[in-house]
């Protein structure tokens, strides 16, 4: 696919609101860096910065105000989590979208997700010392209303925050700080596919899949059904993937 220029010339022309979900939001740094990151990686995310685009990094640090050496450590960065291709002689561009990455990804949510549905049906049974089970239990039913709420109105960008922040509940619980910086990097490069997905075919009340079957087993305390449910779950949305890029 060839190359489009990413050249933003001011701040009117790049669509500045949240992107990101608010859990992974209040995580941010406070470093001209971390901003400048959190805000290149919305733009990402939000497909503003297109996948194959070049990223000019003297324009966008005009067109959003920081200084040059924050966005290139910001560049850096998304550079090291897969969001960037920092290619020599050619400049920096945005990582494609792909049916071999979809693959890759829902390999690794597989993974990683089923093993985090156990460890948090675990902790719902079997709470640990100092563990909160049962009101981060309680706010995971939140987040999986919120996201069934979405689902019913078929709105396709209130269900992917939403959907994101049932699994980042979902970490929470499983309470493994080994597991959400990985966790939480899985999630954001899925927002970005699913974005691309229901702007391709909008409004698609079907492709937005279920977590109640998951948060019932891991209320249950059952970790083989809260295993299954996850793999269930991931299975039916990387079949709606794997058909877009066919």
């Amino acid at each position: 696919m060839a190359e489009r220029a990413a050249d933003p010339t001011g701040a009117d022309q790049l669509d500045i609101r949240p992107a990101l979900p608010r859990g992974l939001l209040n995580k941010m740094g406070t470093r001209a860096s971390d901003h400048a990151y959190a805000r290149l990686l919305g733009l990402i995310v939000d497909l503003q910065l297109a996948p194959g685009s070049l990223v000019n990094e003297a324009a966008l640090a005009e067109a959003l105000g920081f200084g040059r050496t924050p966005v290139r450590e910001a560049v850096a960065r998304l550079a090291t989590e897969g969001f960037l291709d920092i290619l020599p002689r050619r400049g920096t561009v945005v990582v494609e979208l792909s049916i071999e990455a979809a693959r890759q990804l829902f390999e690794a949510r597989e993974a990683l997700q089923c093993g985090l549905a156990r460890i948090a049906a675990r902790r719902c049974r079997s709470p640990e010392a100092g563990a909160r089970p049962t009101e981060l239990s309680n706010g995971l039913r939140e987040l999986v209303e919120r996201a069934e709420s979405a689902r019913d109105e078929a709105d396709p960008e209130q269900f992917l925050l939403a959907d994101c922040e049932v699994h980042l509940g979902l970490c929470r619980l499983a309470g493994n700080r080994w597991l959400s910086g990985p966790t939480e990097q899985l999630l954001l490069q899925n927002l970005r596919f699913w974005r691309h997905y229901f702007r391709a075919q909008p409004n698609r009340q079907a492709s937005m899949v279920s977590h109640l079957d998951a948060l019932a087993a891991v209320q249950a305390g059952d970790e083989d059904a809260a295993e299954l449910a996850m793999r269930e779950h991931l299975a039916r949305s990387r079949a709606l993937l794997d058909a877009l890029f066919r």
